[in-house]
């Protein structure tokens, strides 16, 4: 709720969330704290798979085994992984349903391997990183150029 307060002052056209059960609370929170009402659009975008997995089954036995530091590790270094889209192609597909928005600013709730691989795609850096708790990015779309 805090960090809804924090950014309160921003008026959310729209609300999407990976549709599992903890970030839809975490959207829930947010908009309590930015004391606004607006329904919550769950996106298997976001997650459950995201936009780098295109084989849950494959991919969950991968993040069975492996950190999700490390999985992202190997996308930016163009390794395959079962199961995943590289960053390009799981990049290029979020590309294609942000220009599917229309109501702007649009807050996304998503998890810490898919923010951190859309940033590092929207950035194009290849140092991995993770956000912090509750951490993201802004990515302002300026026209029909993202």
């Amino acid at each position: 709720m805090l960090l809804g307060k924090k950014l309160g002052q921003v008026r959310w056209g729209e609300v999407y969330s990976s549709p599992l059960i903890r970030c839809q609370e975490t959207a829930e929170h947010f908009l309590k704290g930015a004391e606004q009402k607006l329904p919550i659009n769950p996106s298997h975008l976001l997650g459950d798979p995201g936009p780098f997995v295109f084989d849950k089954k494959k991919a969950g036995a991968v993040f069975l085994k492996t950190t999700p530091f490390e999985i992202m590790q190997k996308l930016l270094n163009k390794e395959a992984v079962a199961g995943m889209r590289t960053l390009e192609e799981g990049g290029r597909l979020f590309v294609n349903f942000l220009k599917t928005l229309t109501l702007l600013p649009c807050l996304m709730i998503s998890h810490d391997i898919i923010i951190a691989l859309l940033y590092a795609y929207f950035s194009k850096s290849s140092i991995p990183e993770f956000p912090d708790y509750l951490g993201g990015f802004c990515l302002n779309l300026d026209g029909n150029r993202l």
